[in-house]
């Protein structure tokens, strides 16, 4: 088993003259200072927009906003025009209203069931019905009545009256 002088530090058993002679054998390691390297933002572009585009965007948002109010002006003299017309609407069915009730009143008073009874007999000679013209009948429990209506239609009206039933 070979060993190698690797292993073992002789440095130790060595004195300082040799040291120090070792030391100067050795190359100089230089010791740098770490660069520092800047980077640099990109530059944004010093100038803006140019005159024009800008009085272009305060013309448009100008118009925008004069257009917006215009509408609203617009929209709230609709919906004022609109309550009038609502309001004289309302007022109109109030006077037909009363004139309705107006109406009523003088038809309840011109057509009493006296008038109606006179008008009735002196016109087409009809009179009330009186005790002896009433007759009554009696039905025993077990009888039914029956409605009979004659039918109507061909014989198509028929068949389907039989299945819709």
């Amino acid at each position: 088993m070979a060993q190698s002088a690797e292993a073992y530090d002789f440095e130790l058993f060595e004195g300082s003259a040799v040291r120090k002679r070792r030391v100067e054998e050795a190359p100089q390691q230089v010791v740098r200072e770490p660069e520092i390297l800047e980077f640099t933002a990109p530059k944004k572009h010093t100038k803006s927009l140019p005159k024009l585009l800008k009085m272009l965007a305060v013309v448009l948002c100008g118009a925008i906003i004069f257009s917006l109010a215009a509408s609203l002006l617009y929209s709230q003299a609709k919906l004022t025009e609109a309550s009038e017309n609502l309001a004289d609407t309302q007022k109109v069915l109030l006077e037909q209203q009363s004139v309705e009730t107006q109406l009523r009143s003088r038809l309840t008073e011109k057509y009493t069931e006296d008038y109606i009874e006179s008008y009735v007999a002196d016109r087409y000679n009809m009179r009330k019905a009186t005790q002896s013209q009433i007759q009554y009948f009696s039905v025993h429990q077990n009888d039914l009545g029956k409605v009979v209506q004659s039918e109507e239609g061909g014989p198509i009206a028929r068949f389907l009256r039989q299945i819709f039933g």
